[in-house]
């Protein structure tokens, strides 16, 4: 996973989710590091082209300037595994499905997504962040939960990430 980089450095969440059975009121929580911003493509003073771009773990980065280096901040991805309370847990087929949340939130410190009904599968949701404040912050696990059982859970693995001043 990448632990390190500069302060205006553009980085790329993913969360994978693993669902083995349909359920409903699921919540999605994904605190990010303190010294991070999220990148709100709603405001018109965002540049949108960053929504095109790849990381640089896909063979592309940026074109220059100040997003010059566009990278995937945690690894590949971040995968929560919610298992069935009652037994083992569903089946799933391994093909991987944009997640579209029927209500989502950016936070200063969080991803907040919300879906009324979500069927068995994998699903994936991806977030840009920009550095912000040099330093050391922790990045908490994300969590998954159906609202009204919360002994239905998942979450992953937390992390360290290092911020650089700007060169």
């Amino acid at each position: 996973p990448l632990s390190k980089v500069a302060v205006g450095d553009v980085v790329k969440g993913k969360l994978i989710i693993t669902i083995p059975d349909l359920y409903s009121n699921v919540a999605v929580e994904d605190m990010i590091p303190a010294g991070f911003e999220i990148v709100n493509f709603n405001l018109e003073t965002e540049d949108q082209t960053l929504q095109t771009l790849k990381t640089i773990s896909d063979g592309m980065s940026g074109t220059g300037g100040f997003f010059s280096r566009l990278t995937n901040l945690f690894g590949d991805t971040q995968t929560a595994q919610v298992f069935h309370s009652k037994n083992s847990g569903g089946s799933y087929g391994n093909s991987t499905r944009r997640l579209y949340p029927t209500h989502t939130e950016s936070h200063d410190d969080r991803v907040f997504l919300y879906m009324e009904t979500l069927p068995a599968g994998v699903y994936e949701y991806e977030y840009f962040l920009r550095a912000l404040v040099p330093g050391e912050f922790q990045h908490l696990p994300a969590r998954a939960e159906e609202l009204y059982f919360p002994e239905v859970f998942g979450r992953t693995e937390g992390g360290v990430v290092y911020v650089t001043p700007a060169e």
